[in-house]
């Protein structure tokens, strides 16, 4: 059973090791600077699994272990090969203006970016994913099944109402949950990708960004940021001119820097860790917002 559950998979923090493989890693609780390793961090022990309660011992501590987890990794070979490809395509001169993904490739791109997004501790613990409503049980068939559950030694529905919680949550093979509808809603967006050729763009525990903006008129439109690695960033929203959509945009060193202080809007609680190649650009970030 895998315990260190990592809700930032280590094939995307590679990205931005250096050449001894590690990562810089800006702790904006503690405000200090210091290298790991991928697999040492963006991790809880059992985070995507349900304990069953007061159920009978030979069932075991969890309900049906490891099937969410396992769930991503059923992905993260494609999302790792579309990610290096995007990478290797964007940092290449010769390919200014090649289209990044076909059809196929831009709705894995889309599966990638609302998995990274939802599995995040900061947003399950705001869809409070753990928390059973006790009026479920004045529903009559519901009390039923719970009083059946009971009487097996299950323990119980509320261990059952919150696995499947998670799964309308995570499991993007579940129609209709909310995996599909963010997939949905990314699919649908025009998207460029933004290379850096002056500086290098940061990551952070929590790498997608995803909001609105306001723009004429007070209209908002939607935006979705995300650094594939220190040259390259999707850059999603609803109007992006047709000479750019699907292409490669240059970006200056000034746009790169303001991408980067954006983890720093976010709540500690959402965007601890920052996460960047060279330790410099994590002190340049600082240093530009103190």
């Amino acid at each position: 059973m895998t315990k260190k559950q990592h809700y930032i998979p280590q094939f995307y923090l590679k990205n931005f090791t250096n050449g001894r493989g590690k990562l810089w890693v800006y702790d904006r609780l503690e405000n200090r600077y210091f290298e790991c390793a991928p697999k040492d961090i963006c991790y809880k022990k059992y985070l995507y699994e349900t304990q069953w309660e007061e159920a009978n011992p030979r069932l075991g501590e969890y309900l049906l272990p490891n099937q969410i987890e396992k769930s991503f990794s059923r992905y993260e070979g494609e999302y790792s090969a579309l990610s290096k490809r995007v990478n290797s395509i964007s940092c290449n001169p010769e390919n200014k203006k090649a289209l990044i993904c076909n059809k196929d490739e831009k709705r894995i791109l889309a599966r990638f970016i609302a998995n990274m997004l939802l599995r995040n501790p900061w947003c399950m613990e705001h869809a409070k994913l753990n928390s059973v409503d006790d009026g479920i049980l004045d529903v009559e068939e519901i009390a039923t099944i719970d009083r059946i559950l009971q009487d097996m030694k299950f323990g119980g529905i509320k261990s059952i109402v919150r696995f499947a919680s998670k799964k309308v949550w995570l499991d993007e093979e579940f129609e209709g949950g909310m995996v599909q509808k963010a997939i949905s809603e990314i699919y649908n967006l025009n998207f460029c990708v933004l290379v850096a050729n002056e500086y290098q763009f940061v990551t952070s525990e929590f790498p997608v960004i995803w909001g609105r903006t306001n723009v004429e008129e007070e209209i908002k439109e939607r935006v979705i940021y995300f650094p594939l690695s220190p040259q390259v960033a999707i850059f999603y929203t609803d109007n992006i001119s047709p000479n750019f959509r699907n292409k490669i945009v240059s970006v200056l060193k000034s746009d790169v820097s303001n991408a980067n202080q954006q983890y720093l809007k976010y709540s500690v609680e959402r965007s601890r860790f920052i996460f960047s190649k060279e330790k410099m650009i994590l002190q340049d970030i600082v240093t530009d917002c103190k």
